[in-house]
């Protein structure tokens, strides 16, 4: 990819988590403001229980951008790609359409069990629409991997910034009448809208005209391609895919649904300036993948400068989370909450130590090792939810949070040291790249 192709990727996918961000930050202002902490901590478990479907997921949407890319480089003709697109989008809207319906019965049972009364009912309530969040998300994942595909992560992240102001309007003027049930229809909007649209660009991009046909062709080695690197794929993020859910499953039952709200909401934010950081790392992977085979030598380079980059962010960025949690905490909730700062600070320094090991995942990736990314994601997966159930149990809610940041840090770290070490690389880059790299900072800023 040209220099001036992967600086305005870079751009773009910057000012889409800085939209997604803004747009996070205010719906979360409202919901806690018009429907309080403890509606957040439903929806957020309501949406973590019907996302256990995705053990039964092909990893087709995760192994497209390869495929897409791998066609374009053959040159070949110029539906090759288009027809892996068509074949990922049926292949993931029968998927999920077929798992939607199959988990609402168990889902709605599993509500019932750590939830009563008043909660229990606005909980199943929400269950459709959840349902049709998870299946419209998950398909539309498909077209966003394709335009990453193709080298125009710019366009998705384009779409993405129209999509977002879609979502913020319908939720503005619907939460209130609807409740948690405007929220759902503003993340169906948005994804019906990138499903749409996103094809279209994904056919702009094969053929190079805008036209709109439905997706209608499923090519037998297509699939087979998706299905056999995709379930590779898969094996990984089901390693840390247990994370979300089960934690968040643990929190209510030995703090309730308040504290969820709380922890979700110091969480979210946290991830959103999380992704703002290592947005550009999705780049890292096709960068590693050249390198490895050009210029094998020159990859401690690629790492070293990312690595040092990646550091200094994150410690700027969770640094100014952790300090700014207290005005966070006044804006959202409208008042100093202990417990939303102290989870704020514990998931800061947590998520730190993984904001830097992204290089080494992304290395694991390009050089086709990846079991030790899976080994470091069973880790954050099953350590998680164990050790947060035995501290939450015995310090509260900052137990809790220790317990699943430990986890976190023992994961990521995992991943990182063997991932380097296999490509004989040295995890932490000399001081002098850091000294060089701070003093272009300032030159740049100065």
């Amino acid at each position: 990819m040209a220099a001036a192709s992967l600086r305005r990727n870079t751009v773009w996918n910057l000012a889409e988590v800085a939209a997604s961000s803004l747009v996070l930050f205010v719906l979360y202002r409202l919901i806690l403001d018009r429907l309080g902490v403890t509606a957040l901590g439903i929806w957020s478990l309501v949406l973590a229980t019907i996302s256990f479907a995705r053990f039964a997921d092909l990893g087709a949407a995760s192994s497209l951008g390869r495929y897409v890319a791998l066609a374009q480089a053959k040159g070949e003709d110029e539906h090759g790609a288009l027809l892996y697109v068509e074949t990922a989008l049926i292949t993931n809207a029968l998927l999920y359409l077929s798992l939607g319906l199959i988990l609402y019965w168990p889902a709605w049972w599993a509500l019932g069990l750590v939830t009563d009364g008043v909660a229990t009912e606005q909980a199943r309530e929400l269950l459709p629409f959840a349902v049709g969040v998870f299946v419209l998300q998950n398909v539309a994942s498909v077209l966003t991997s394709a335009l990453i595909g193709f080298h125009l992560s710019y366009q998705k992240s384009m779409l993405m910034l129209v999509a977002l102001a879609i979502q913020a309007a319908v939720a503005l003027t619907t939460i209130g009448s609807l409740g948690l049930r405007g929220v759902a229809l503003a993340q169906i909007a948005q994804y019906l809208l990138l499903l749409v649209f996103g094809w279209c660009l994904a056919i702009r991009a094969s053929t190079g005209k805008f036209r709109f046909a439905l997706p209608h062709r499923m090519g037998l080695k297509p699939l087979r391609d998706l299905i056999g690197f995709g379930l590779r794929l898969q094996a990984l993020n089901l390693a840390l895919f247990l994370y979300d859910p089960a934690t968040k499953f643990v929190l209510t039952a030995t703090l309730g649904l308040a504290t969820l709200g709380i922890y979700e909401a110091a969480s979210r934010g946290i991830q959103q300036v999380r992704q703002l950081v290592t947005a550009p790392s999705q780049n890292l992977t096709p960068l590693f993948t050249a390198e490895l085979h050009t210029n094998p030598s020159g990859v401690h380079v690629i790492y070293e400068r990312s690595f040092v980059a990646i550091f200094l962010a994150s410690a700027a960025s969770m640094g100014a989370m952790s300090i700014g949690s207290p005005v966070i905490s006044f804006i959202w909730f409208g008042q100093f909450n202990p417990i939303f700062v102290v989870f704020s600070v514990i998931l800061a320094a947590g998520w730190f130590v993984n904001m830097i090991t992204v290089p080494a995942f992304h290395l694991g990736i390009a050089a086709a090792r990846i079991r030790w990314n899976i080994m470091g994601c069973a880790v954050i997966s099953l350590l998680g939810p164990a050790s947060a159930y035995l501290l939450a149990g015995s310090f509260g809610a900052p137990g809790g949070a220790v317990g699943i940041m430990s986890a976190v840090i023992a994961g990521s770290l995992i991943t990182a040291i063997m991932n380097v070490k296999d490509a004989k690389i040295k995890f932490l880059p000399p001081l002098g790249r850091f000294r060089g790299t701070t003093r272009q900072l300032l030159r740049i800023g100065s």
